[in-house]
């Protein structure tokens, strides 16, 4: 039972340690949209989304719902997950990023490939069992049970990459489209421009030239009678 416990806390550190890397990030690359972790100079710790970025502070929404000034003063370490962003290079934000994220491939890679580990641990403690004079219970499932939790630990890890790079490009194909859809529109709206200007120009020209022909007929009409 005290290693299921283990085997369970393992997983567990270990899965969601990696489902949840941060990496350093520099005050500079902060901004809205960002979710943050911050440990101040005084050794406080602060972390949620960032809602505005002013040269001196941020705006951060807690993951209560708080809203909290931080100013950049009084920063010590800014960590965030690697920030993702789209092919104009506009920030991808986490929240963005949750709200299209699902867990699909992180449930199908725990269950398969928890099967998967147990099976090659199980194999691996039945096969050292052979191989030592005392204990071999206790070598056998340990080494069942250890296998299992790292096993399950690196495909939760991988399968919730998967999940988040899958959310990742959800939201760049659909700015992509987006954008392209605005492309479009625009230059709809400068062919219909170029039509209207050249529909101006045409009807110009015929009001000069029914202005010549007006002019002309007026000129003649001046002129004195020939005796």
């Amino acid at each position: 039972m005290g290693a299921l416990k283990k085997a369970v806390l393992l997983i567990l550190v270990v899965g969601l340690a990696g489902c949840a890397k941060r990496v350093p990030l520099p005050v500079e690359k902060v901004e809205a949209g960002s979710r943050i972790w911050v440990r101040t100079t005084d050794g406080r710790a602060v972390a949620g989304d960032v809602l505005q970025r002013q040269p001196d502070r941020f705006i951060l929404k807690t993951k209560d719902g708080r809203v909290d000034t931080l100013l950049v003063a009084d920063v010590g370490i800014i960590k965030a997950r690697p920030q993702e962003y789209d092919e104009a290079g506009r920030l991808i934000p986490e929240a963005q990023i949750d709200s299209v994220k699902t867990n699909r491939n992180l449930v199908l890679y725990t269950i398969g490939g928890g099967a998967l580990s147990f099976g090659t641990s199980f194999y691996l403690g039945n096969f050292l069992k052979r191989h030592v004079s005392s204990g071999q219970d206790a070598v056998m499932w340990g080494t069942t049970g250890l296998g299992t939790a790292v096993g399950i630990a690196a495909f939760m890890n991988a399968g919730a990459k998967r999940d988040r790079l899958m959310a990742v490009e959800k939201i760049k194909d659909y700015r992509k489209k987006l954008a392209e859809q605005k492309l479009r529109q625009e230059e709809s709206r400068k062919e219909q421009l170029k039509k209207e200007l050249e529909r101006l120009k045409k009807e110009k020209a015929e009001k000069e030239k029914e202005l010549q022909r007006l002019k002309k007929a007026l000129e003649q009409k001046s002129e004195p009678a020939t005796p």
